[in-house]
C-alpha cells in the first residue's frame, strides 16, 4: 500500500507540479493564467490529501510540503520553505548518506529510495522511507519530489518481536538443555551406583584375598549378647573346621592358654574402659591337636550407645608361633654373638696396646737417631743417614697416624654401634637372618679395593632403579652401606627390602662388623709398613763387627731395603724401575756394599733433581 502511494504521490505531483511551472503567466499571453492557477490549486489538493508525506526541493532546498510532514516534524511550514533539507537530519552524516544515496539510485534507475533518521523539531528520533523522483531526468536542478513515511513505531514492534522470539528461542534452549542435564545427571547417577557396587565388591574380594594372604582370621565381638562372629581363617589357622565351635565369648576363652588367661582378659578390660587405644597382645591358643600355638590379638571398638557403653569390638587372630620361635633362637645366637663380641673386643684392645707399645719404641727409635746423628756427622754413612731421618720419620708418622686414627674410630664404633647391631640381628625374622649369615661370612673374607668415584656413582644409580623401580625413594644411608659391602648385585635385596622391615637393620649391623674389620686391616697394614722401615733402617746400621766379611749377600734384597729408606724422596717426581736380571748372590761386608749403593743412589738422585726416571739392574 505505501509503496503504490509512493509511486502514484510522486507522480501526480510530478505532473502538477511540472504543469505549474510550464504554465506560468507571461506579459504577452493572458490566456494562460488560468492554466496556472487550475495547476496550483490541484497540486495544493493533492499535497493535503495525500496519506504520507509529500515535498519537493530544488537543490536539496524545500520548496513545497504537504500538511503530513509539518505534523510529522512539528515544524511550520514557514520555518520548512527555503531551508536546506539539512534541518530534517540528525547528524551530518545522515544527511551526506541520503544524499549520495539517492542520487545514486536516481541516476541508475530514475528514482531513488532510502531507509533513514529524521529528527523532529522536539528532538525525538524518527526512522522514516524516503523516495525521491526528478522532475526531470535530465536536469536535476529543475526540482525532485520525495515522499517520506514513518516506519519507527512499525520497527519498534518488529525489533520487540524479533526480542520476543529470541527470548523464547533462548528459553527453549535452556529448557532443553535443562532436560539434556536432567537426563545425563540421572544416567551418571545409574552409572556410578553400578560403578560403586562394583568397587565394593572389588574391594570385598581384594580384601578376603588379603587377609588369606597375611594368615590372619577376623572376629567380630557384640558386647551386650556376648557372642562373637569367627570368620572362617579364625578357625582353620589353629586346625578347626570352620563353625566347630559355637560363635560365643566364652569359646574363645577356654582356649586360651591358663597362664595366659588372666592377661588377655585383664588388657581386653583395659581396652572396653578406654585407658588403652587398641587392644594388642600376644598369647598362647589352643590348637584341635592339642598343642598351643601363639597368636597375635588386635582389636578396636567400634560402637558405643548414646551412654558410651561399648556395644562392638572388632579385630585379627594372627598365628605369630614362627616369629615366636625364631626370637628365641635370635636370642639364643645374641647371647653367642654378645660373647664373640666381648671376646674379640679383648683381642683388639690388646692389639691397640701392642700397637701403642710398638709406637712409643718407634719414638725412642727416631729419637736415638736423632741424638746419633750429632755425634757420627762426621761420618759419610751416617751423614747420608742423616739426610733420610727426615723422611723416615714422615714415612713413620704416616702410618702411626693411620694406626692411631684406626684405633679411635674402633673404639667409637664399638662403644656406639655394636650394642645396636646386636639387638638389630636379635630381631631379625628367619629369611632375613639366613641372608645376613651367608652375607656376613662374604663380607668378612673380602678384600677392599679402591673405586673412582665415578664407578661408585654409576653403581648406586643402578642400585637406586633396581630398589625402587615404581620411583619410591629408598633411604641414602641403605645405599651406601650395601656399596660398601659390595651388596648391590645380589638379586635378592630388592625383594628382602619390600617384604622385611627389619631388612634395613640387618644391613646397618653387618655393615658395623665390616667396619671393624676394615679398620683392622688398615691398622694391620700399617703396623706392617712401619715394621718394614724400621726393620730397614735397623739393617742399615748394624755395626761392621757384627758382620762376617765373607758373609752372603743377595743384592736385590739389599737394594729393597735402602729403597725403602728413600720412599718419602721418590714417590713424588721419580720413577723406579728394576731389572733384576739374577738372584745377585755375593760374599762380602754387607755393610760396605750397602754404603757403596747407598751413595751410587744418593748422588743419582741429586743429579736427577730428584725427577725422572732411575734404573736398578743386577747382572751376572
Amino acid at each position: 500500500m505505501q509503496v503504490r502511494f509512493r509511486v502514484l504521490a510522486v507522480v501526480m505531483v510530478t505532473a502538477a507540479f511540472a504543469s505549474a511551472t510550464y504554465a506560468q503567466p507571461r506579459s504577452d499571453d493572458s490566456d494562460v493564467v488560468p492554466s496556472h492557477l487550475a495547476a496550483e490549486r490541484m497540486l495544493a489538493s493533492i499535497l493535503r490529501s495525500a496519506p504520507g508525506g509529500i515535498g519537493v526541493v530544488v537543490d536539496r532546498v524545500i520548496v513545497q510540503v504537504n500538511d503530513y510532514i509539518l505534523q510529522l516534524t512539528g515544524y511550520s511550514r514557514e520555518e520548512l520553505l527555503g531551508k536546506s533539507a539539512r534541518i530534517f537530519y540528525p547528524t551530518d552524516a545522515d544527511y551526506e548518506f541520503v544524499g549520495r544515496e539517492k542520487y545514486r539510485q536516481i541516476a541508475e534507475k530514475g528514482t531513488g529510495t532510502v531507509e533513514t533518521r529524521w529528527k523532529t523539531k522536539d528532538g525525538r528520533i524518527l526512522e522514516v522511507i524516503l523516495s525521491s523522483t526528478p522532475l526531470d531526468a535530465s536536469n536535476l536542478s529543475s526540482g525532485v519530489v520525495f515522499t517520506v513515511t514513518d516506519i519507527t513505531e512499525r520497527n519498534r514492534t518488529a525489533r520487540e518481536l524479533r526480542n520476543r522470539t529470541r527470548a523464547f528461542l533462548a528459553g527453549s534452549a535452556l529448557l532443553i538443555l535443562f532436560q539434556l542435564g536432567l537426563i545425563l545427571a540421572l544416567a551418571r547417577a545409574s552409572a556410578l551406583r553400578h560403578k560403586a557396587a562394583e568397587a565394593l565388591r572389588l574391594s570385598q574380594e581384594r580384601f578376603d584375598l588379603a587377609m588369606l594372604a597375611v594368615n590372619d582370621g577376623i572376629w567380630d565381638w557384640d558386647i551386650p549378647s556376648n557372642s562373637v562372629y569367627f570368620d572362617p581363617r579364625y578357625y582353620t589357622i589353629s586346625g578347626y573346621e570352620p563353625d566347630e565351635f559355637p560363635h560365643r565369648f566364652a569359646e574363645f576363652e577356654k582356649r586360651v592358654h591358663p597362664e595366659d588367661r588372666q592377661m588377655v582378659l585383664a588388657q581386653a578390660k583395659a581396652h572396653l574402659e578406654g585407658a588403652t587405644p587398641v587392644f594388642d597382645v600376644e598369647f598362647r591358643f589352643l590348637r584341635k591337636d592339642g598343642t598351643y600355638m601363639w597368636i597375635r590379638g588386635r582389636g578396636r571398638v567400634v560402637t558405643r550407645d548414646e551412654a558410651g557403653k561399648v556395644i562392638r569390638m572388632i579385630g585379627t587372630h594372627t598365628d605369630v608361633t614362627d616369629k615366636k620361635s625364631a626370637e628365641e633362637e635370635l636370642k639364643a645366637l645374641n647371647e653367642t654373638l654378645e660373647q664373640r663380641i666381648r671376646d674379640r673386643t679383648r683381642e683388639l684392645n690388646e692389639m691397640n696396646a701392642n700397637l701403642l707399645r710398638t709406637n712409643e719404641e718407634l719414638q725412642r727409635t727416631l729419637e736415638t737417631l736423632h741424638g746419633a746423628q750429632d755425634s757420627l756427622v762426621q761420618s759419610e754413612k751416617l751423614a747420608a743417614l742423616g739426610q733420610l731421618i727426615a723422611g723416615i720419620a714422615h714415612e713413620l708418622n704416616t702410618p702411626l697416624g693411620a694406626i692411631v686414627s684406626s684405633n679411635q674410630s674402633l673404639v667409637l664404633l664399638v662403644a656406639d654401634r655394636l650394642q645396636e647391631a646386636s639387638r638389630a640381628i636379635a630381631e631379625l625374622s628367619p629369611e632375613v637372618r639366613s641372608w645376613y649369615q651367608s652375607a656376613l661370612k662374604a663380607s668378612l673374607s673380602a678384600q677392599t679395593l679402591a673405586e673412582e668415584p665415578s664407578g661408585r656413582f654409576r653403581r648406586r644409580k643402578a642400585l637406586a632403579a633396581r630398589l625402587a623401580p615404581d620411583g619410591r625413594s629408598v633411604p641414602d644411608s641403605l645405599l651406601e652401606s650395601l656399596l660398601d659391602l659390595n651388596l648391590d648385585k645380589d638379586s635378592s635385596i630388592p625383594d628382602l627390602i619390600r617384604g622385611h622391615p627389619d631388612f634395613p637393620g640387618a644391613v646397618e649391623a653387618l655393615d658395623t662388623l665390616s667396619s671393624i674389620k676394615r679398620i683392622t686391616d688398615v691398622i694391620a697394614l700399617a703396623a706392617d709398613k712401619c715394621a718394614n722401615v724400621v726393620s730397614a733402617l735397623l739393617y742399615y746400621v748394624r755395626n761392621e763387627e757384627d758382620e762376617d766379611v765373607s758373609s752372603r749377600v743377595e743384592i736385590p734384597k739389599e737394594l729393597d731395603s735402602l729403597l725403602t729408606l728413600y720412599t718419602n724422596k721418590t714417590k713424588y717426581g721419580i720413577r723406579i724401575e728394576k731389572d733384576y736380571g739374577c738372584p745377585g748372590l755375593v760374599l762380602g761386608n754387607r755393610n760396605q756394599l750397602n754404603q757403596v749403593w747407598m751413595n751410587l743412589i744418593q748422588n743419582a738422585l741429586q743429579a736427577m733433581e730428584f725427577k725422572g726416571t732411575l734404573g736398578l739392574g743386577v747382572r751376572d
